[in-house]
């Protein structure tokens, strides 16, 4: 009787451990869906964005943004303070002019902030093609988020970062993501909000994007205001520019 006993609870275990995997496997394929499909998301080779910056205290900054998706790379060129800034990630390395913090070259970037660039460039974020990435994922359950009923996705990613995402569960889009993040050398919790879709050449992107850090009241953000699908770019753009790996190397 023990022995059977055990038989049916390990039958139970992994239909049960099946079940949820395929009902994560099913909230993927609605998120997919409601995106624009697969197809949609393989057609886009270039993305270029332009819209306003949001920092703590008020200040805003306009911005333009260029993605290559497949390749992983990504630009971002801002106007803050009267002065321009880059912020760039090749699919390998990344690099930074911020004139208003002194740096008036470009630099290559330090750790914790490649590592950021690095996120921000996979411009579909870690839910699509997930397995491609190395990523994993759990369907942790479903949630109330503020008076929203929301699917709830652990992810972790290749890089053992974790992530925890929240979908409604009425459109299957994400509009939440809670994760710590690295700043200055410490350790930060940032919550992300996700809204205001609208679809582009078939896709449903979210046009505004914003980011709290810790328990206070810092917050920044994008409100983009127009976004093209497969502009064409000049790769070149994101690479660092030659004359300050010169100096570097002169240096």
């Amino acid at each position: 009787m023990r022995y059977l006993i055990t038989l049916l609870t390990v039958a139970m275990l992994s239909l049960s451990a099946s079940a949820v995997e395929d009902n994560l496997d099913a909230v993927l394929a609605g998120y997919l869906d409601t995106m624009g499909g697969q197809a949609a998301i393989d057609k886009t080779e270039t993305v270029s964005a332009k819209g306003t910056l949001m920092f703590p205290g008020g200040m805003e900054a306009p911005f333009t943004l260029k993605f290559v998706p497949k390749a992983q790379k990504m630009r971002m060129d801002f106007e803050f303070q009267g002065m321009q800034a880059t912020s760039a990630y090749d699919g390998e390395s990344g690099w930074s002019v911020m004139p208003f913090m002194g740096k008036t070259t470009a630099e290559p970037m330090a750790d914790d902030q490649l590592k950021q660039a690095r996120d921000q460039a996979d411009f579909f974020g870690p839910l699509i093609n997930h397995k491609d990435k190395g990523h994993q994922l759990e369907l942790v359950g479903v949630t109330d988020i503020e008076g929203t009923e929301a699917y709830h996705i652990k992810v972790t990613k290749a890089n053992e970062d974790v992530e925890d995402w929240y979908l409604d569960t009425e459109y299957n889009l994400p509009f939440r993501v809670e994760s710590v993040a690295s700043m200055m050398g410490q350790e930060v919790e940032t919550t992300t909000t996700m809204g205001d879709y609208k679809e582009v050449d078939g896709l449903l992107v979210p046009f505004s994007v914003q980011v709290g850090f810790g328990a206070g009241d810092a917050e920044q953000g994008i409100v983009i205001e127009e976004m093209l699908m497969n502009p064409d770019i000049d790769h070149s753009i994101f690479d660092m520019p030659e004359v300050a790996v010169e100096a570097a190397t002169a240096d």
